[in-house]
């Protein structure tokens, strides 16, 4: 079963364009580019789209359920909270105790969001070469949280990791069942790759 995922606030489609448009112009040339840059970056084209105001943001903001942890973004008015991920530094795969480490950092942000319920909770994924062909390497069967098309939804839980035994469901924390919808998804100079989720939690994913 899949979660009902409500429908946004706001359409984030033109912020997430300008975005994207924003990412092309730094990568093509090859500026140099960290995690941070790159949210920076959104909440400019936020700020610029959907015409909200630096009021309206507050960057790394308390978690509301979980103690200690806290978000990259949250916005005010229209009730959004991001994670943010950049995946640009190489890891080893050949070793299996090592292999994981990219989906495991991954799904910790997806399953922080799937604890905020009715916050509209979306995840911002951006990864170099390495990254991406990690993910869509079939060994690892994380090509269809890659590739998602747009407006499909993936559920995810214990079950889902299980079966990707190379994921170290120790490290990842409390896993929440959530579902994943994909909103936005492009490709980005520079062997680079975008994928935004919404991500919405939801009991029907535990078995996932």
């Amino acid at each position: 079963m899949t979660a009902n995922i409500p429908p946004t606030h706001r359409d984030l489609t033109p912020a997430l364009a300008e975005f994207a448009t924003l990412l092309k112009r730094r990568l093509e040339r090859s500026i140099p580019t960290n995690e941070d840059t790159v949210r920076y970056t959104f909440y400019y084209a936020l700020i610029k789209v959907l015409k909200i105001t630096p009021e309206d943001i507050m960057v790394e903001p308390p978690h509301e359920k979980i103690a200690r942890a806290r978000l990259d973004l949250k916005t005010f008015g229209i009730e959004y909270s991001f994670e943010f991920k950049y995946e640009n530094i190489q890891l080893p795969t050949k070793d299996e105790s090592t292999s994981g480490q990219l989906p495991m950092r991954m799904f910790s942000d997806v399953f922080r969001l799937a604890t905020l319920r009715g916050k509209e909770p979306v995840f911002i994924y951006l990864t170099a070469r390495w990254g991406k062909n990690y993910l869509r390497n079939p060994k690892w069967k994380l090509v269809e949280v890659f590739d998602l098309p747009i407006g499909n939804s993936l559920s995810i839980g214990e079950r889902y990791l299980k079966a990707r035994p190379h994921i170290l469901t120790r490290d990842i924390g409390n896993i929440t069942p959530c579902t994943i919808e994909s909103i936005y998804s492009c490709c980005l100079p520079n062997e680079h790759a975008l994928r935004v989720y919404r991500v919405a939690g939801s009991d029907a994913a535990a078995e996932s």
